[in-house]
This record gives structure tokens, sequence and C-alpha cells, in this order.
């Protein structure tokens, strides 16, 4: 991590928001910061971590950041703050930052672009140090609750001028995955560069001890090998603040501000964990329905993904003729953590003609962010004539 830019995290906050409390009281003018320490490798395609924030380390205005990709020239910064004061019922944010290569004017557009997230997601052109793309979504998390944070890269096939990042969540409590954010950034087929890092920063208000722990960091490597650091080192400077591994969490970094003695020195700490992150689950595509509208030659096609299953990234989608399994007749592949339903326009396909009756089938299955193949859902076709309706019933899945 680059200690110059996590000095400026606090100036981009004030920026976007002029009304903060101004910051009191001694604590380390930047971080503490942890670096998750990897052997040097250039086709890394995700970065993983982990965090819990005790409810006794949750304080008002405290930004939890987990890692720090860069993409060619744009370096960002991913995490879950605290904007208001912890309490029953309160629910943090989670944020994404990713620079500009070189300063905008505040009107201009972000060099990297928003193109996906969920309903409400915030999203500004920040300015202080530097300038970029700043997005927020709310009731991300719960102080005393862990979660997983994964970054993953991507490509479109015909787009040679753009990398394609996402942003999720894993909640260990629901055993759920949340997409939050996906963005196109300027450069061909960008991988992630450096180690992951994180930091703990108050930047705003007067909290004088705050803490986070921190876990499991990973890099996924092209093809889904994984990498584990040998080591993690932490520091912030003179100032009052600490780390540990948490006793009988032995994965978990205690990263803390306040009530310690003031220290300089960094640390560097040896947790255990395993080779790859443990919640890796089954990738599955629950459900399938595909309609034929025979006079507008269209196909609608919609799936479900559940929720416990980590996100697609590369999703195939096959229509055969005679069968399951018979010849195909038309091949499509979508990109991207939020396809859920395509619908295929120009598709000219006959259930019967001067040689006989047809069936259709549509297989769909997926890539998964862990790149792992999911199971192999398929649907006969249901045909719908809108100016001679038949009745047909809908055939089982397989």
């Amino acid at each position: 991590m680059n200690p110059s830019h996590a000095r400026s995290v606090g100036r981009i906050f004030r920026t976007a928001e002029p009304h903060l409390p101004e910051r009191r009281g001694a604590v380390p003018s930047w971080g503490p910061y942890i670096t998750a320490h990897f052997e040097p490798r250039k086709d890394v395609e995700l970065f993983y971590a982990e965090i819990i924030v005790p409810e006794a380390g949750a304080q008002r205005y405290i930004y939890w950041s987990l890692m720090n990709p860069t993409y060619g020239k744009h370096p960002s910064y991913a995490g879950i703050q605290m904007q208001n004061t912890p309490g029953p019922g309160v629910r943090g944010n989670n944020i994404c930052s990713i620079w500009d290569s070189s300063d905008l004017p505040g009107d201009a557009i972000p060099e990297a672009t928003l193109v996906g997230g969920p309903h409400g997601i915030y999203w500004d052109h920040f300015g202080g140090e530097g300038t970029g793309l700043h997005t927020s979504n709310t009731n991300a998390w719960k102080p005393g609750q862990r979660y997983a944070m994964a970054i993953r890269r991507w490509t479109r096939k015909g787009d040679d001028m753009y990398t394609y990042t996402s942003m999720f969540m894993y909640s260990f409590n629901d055993r759920t995955w949340v997409h939050w954010m996906s963005a196109r950034v300027p450069g061909k087929a960008l991988m992630l560069d450096g180690d992951p890092s994180g930091f703990v920063e108050r930047y705003a208000g007067s909290a004088l001890h705050y803490y986070g722990h921190f876990a499991n960091y990973f890099k996924m490597l092209k093809g889904g090998d994984w990498q584990r650091p040998y080591e993690y080192s932490i520091g912030a400077g003179k100032g009052p603040w600490y780390a540990t591994v948490v006793p009988g969490a032995l994965t978990d970094i205690k990263v803390q501000v306040g009530n310690t003695p003031e220290r300089e020195q960094e640390i560097r700490l040896r947790p255990l964990q395993g080779r790859m992150p443990s919640i890796i689950t089954e990738a599955k595509v629950h459900s399938l329905t595909a309609t034929y509208n025979v006079e507008e030659q269209t196909l609608q096609c919609t799936w479900v993904i559940d929720s416990t299953s980590p996100p697609p990234i590369k999703t195939l989608i096959s229509i055969s003729r005679d069968g399951v399994d018979g010849r195909d007749v038309h091949l499509e592949e979508i990109m991207g953590p939020s396809a859920r339903q395509t619908l295929i326009t120009d598709l000219l396909l006959r259930e019967e003609d001067n040689k006989g009756k047809y069936k259709f089938y549509l297989r769909v299955e997926y890539y998964d962010i862990f790149d792992q193949k999911s199971n192999n859902r398929s649907t006969q076709i249901i045909f719908i004539d809108t100016k001679h309706p038949i009745g047909k019933t809908p055939q089982g899945q397989t």
C-alpha cells in the first residue's frame, strides 16, 4: 500500500461531504495499514479478503479498507464504512474508488465508469488529492458479523479498449453473495496489480478507539489457482496503534487505534490460513424458462442462480434441436455478474416444416468468479404464436 494514497482518503471524503465534522484528537495521521505480501505474479484475476468489525471496534466515521488493486494506471480502494453512530439496527455502507490516470475537472466523467450495481447505488466523480470514480451502497454490513470481499477483473469479446471489474461481498451470517459494483476501466486486458492492502482510518469525527479484524487475504490466478501470503505487515508511523493475531481465531489480525501506547515500529505477523477461501461452494443454476415468439422471431430466456452460489462471470447459452444433447443451432456468451436473462432476436426456429416436426431445447451454464463451472440446466423451448394460439403446455426441466 502506498501511504501517500492512504493520507488522501480523508480529504476525498471531506471534499465529497463538506459538512463532515472536523477530525480532533491524537490518532495516526494515516492508517494503520495492513499489507498481505505475496510472491510476485502478473496473472492475477481476483483479490479476496475477510473482515469482522466487533461492536466494540465500530465507531462513526471510520473506514475499514480491505484491498487496493491497481488496473494499469488506475489505483483503487474498496472497503466498508460506518457513517452513522453504531447501535441496534444500524448498518454500514461499502465503497469502491478507482482513480483517474491524471486529474480531471470536476464536471468531467471519470475515466472508470460505472456499468452495474444494485438499485440505489450512489456514484460520483470525487476530487481532492486526485480524481476518480466513487461508489457507495448502504445497508451493506453489520458490526459483529463476518464478511468476505472479492474483486474480480474480466473482459468482453470484441472490446479491446477496456477491462471490467466487479466487487462482491459475502455474508458469513446469511451465507449469501451480493454483487455491489461493476466498472469499466480504460486499458486492454488489464490484470490486478500490487499486493492486497487495507487500512483503518478515521476520516471525520473524534473517535479515539476503533479496530477491525482482517483475515484470509488471497489472490486467484488465471486458471483458478490460488496464492496465499507469506507474511502480513502493519504500520502507521508514530501513534497509539497496535496489531496482533486474535486469540482463538488464528487467521484474524486485530488492527486497532487507541487503548494502547504510542508506537512507530512496523509489526510483521504470520497468521494461519488455508490454501484457498473456505466459503467456495458449488456454482448452480437453480431454474430456467425459455419462450419463443413465433411472430417476432425472438427468444426470451430467464434463469435463477441461488444467492448462496458464487456469482457468474461468464454465462454460456446454447439452443439444440431434437434433444437436450442434439445439434446446436445457436450459441451465445454473456460476460458479467448480472446475467440472469437474455432476449435473442432475429432467431428463426420452426416447430414444423415439410420434413416433419421438431423440438428445441435451451441450456444454460456459467463460470463463477472463482472459475468454477456450474451445472448444465436445460429446458424445452415453449413456442408462442400470438396469431394462431394453440395453448401449448410448458414441458419439464432437466
